[in-house]
């Protein structure tokens, strides 16, 4: 179905829709050239993200009159580094309908006390996993309030060993591109890692990166290698000292830590510096349980008969989509820029749904589709 109508609805003609093969296509090219495949669609019953064929095509006129536009912003859930922001923007007719957490409502009848549905792409998996240790130790998870409340950046910073900062890098490029920056090495922006700052600020104490998380939930021996060679130090007793010292004044948090890794088997005492002390049968194990994990520019982290015994590996992950209420931001009409480029207004029809998303994964919102 590729149809030419004049229909009140409709979508602005640059508006981009994504596609399950990772394309971003404008709209007006989807139309004009009837391109098929799975497009990003909300099932209302079960609250998924999927993907649905395009079956309809349609070419619903021009706007004469920048007012019969409206221009809706709201807050992104990620940002690449050379984005200039995190905001969503949709332009559309005011009577086409948009999915907010009221539920179907026309472009016209939304104020800023609004939530539109977006969604957001969440890690999973090991990859997940290493990053509750990497957050709990020598790292910085910076939130960017200027352009998104939504989203965070992990910073990576040791100068006394570069080549121990690229190794994590390398670890983590699978999933996060990361750029030189003031603070050190910077990801992009992404909400996952927003939800990883806010859950190791736990017990308002933003600043002091609460191991808990990682030792309840994400526990792993990799991730203890990552600790050990962040915050660790093997004593001339063969006892390692694994460092909290921003945990010196939350002893309530710093107990729990050391009694979690009580329970992990690895005994150890804690001191009013904010420190655990490992009993050195514990420390040996912990050395030997992770020196697979430590690559050569941390072996002195080591005992010496352990060194030299690091294996090459790679994390395993996946993505699972997920939806996400995001305030508005701001409610306009068309400006003349957006006017003088393009009149034309747009929709399509999708197969067994209702609805489509317009944008990207971390930078769209739900639309009603042409049914």
């Amino acid at each position: 179905m590729n149809q030419l109508r004049e229909d009140k609805r409709g979508i602005w003609g640059d508006a981009l829709v994504n596609f399950k093969d990772g394309g971003k296509i404008k709209i007006k090219e989807i139309v004009r050239e009837k391109i098929k495949g799975e497009v990003l669609t909300l099932n209302e019953n079960t609250g998924a993200v999927e993907y649905k064929n395009i079956i309809g095509w349609f070419n619903n006129g021009t706007i004469k009159n920048k007012a019969d536009w409206i221009n809706i912003q709201a807050e992104g859930l990620g940002q690449k580094n050379d984005e200039k922001n995190g905001v969503v923007s949709i332009t559309l007719t005011p009577t086409h309908k948009l999915l907010t957490k009221r539920g179907w409502l026309e472009a016209y009848l939304l104020s800023l006390d609004d939530y539109l549905v977006g969604s957001y792409m969440s890690l999973q998996g090991e990859m997940k996993d290493i990053l509750y240790a990497i957050a709990t130790g020598d790292s910085h998870l910076y939130a960017n309030s200027k352009n998104s409340k939504n989203t965070a950046s992990l910073i990576l910073n040791d100068s006394k060993n570069p080549e121990y900062v690229k190794w994590k890098i390398d670890k983590l490029s699978r999933v996060l591109t990361f750029h030189q920056s003031s603070l050190g090495m910077k990801s992009e922006y992404t909400h996952d890692l927003k939800l990883l700052k806010d859950e190791v600020s736990k017990f308002q104490i933003a600043s002091s990166r609460s191991p808990l998380p990682f030792l309840e939930q994400h526990f792993s021996l990799l991730g203890l290698a990552i600790l050990i060679m962040d915050d660790g130090h093997l004593d001339k007793q063969g006892s390692y000292i694994l460092s909290f010292g921003r945990l010196a004044k939350h002893k309530g948090v710093l107990g729990i830590t050391s009694w979690l890794f009580n329970k992990w088997g690895y005994e150890n005492s804690m001191n009013k510096e904010g420190s655990l002390r490992f009993y050195k049968k514990a420390s040996r194990k912990i050395a030997a349980e992770i020196c697979y994990f430590v690559p050569k520019c941390m072996e002195y982290k080591l005992p010496e008969d352990l060194r030299n015994k690091y294996k090459e590996f790679d994390l395993n992950f996946s993505f699972k989509l997920l939806p996400k209420y995001i305030k508005i931001k701001l409610i306009r009409i068309a400006s003349d820029r957006q006017m003088n480029k393009m009149r034309g207004k747009y929709s399509l029809q999708i197969e067994r749904s209702r609805n489509y998303m317009v944008g990207n994964h971390s930078k769209g919102v739900i639309v009603k589709d042409s049914n």
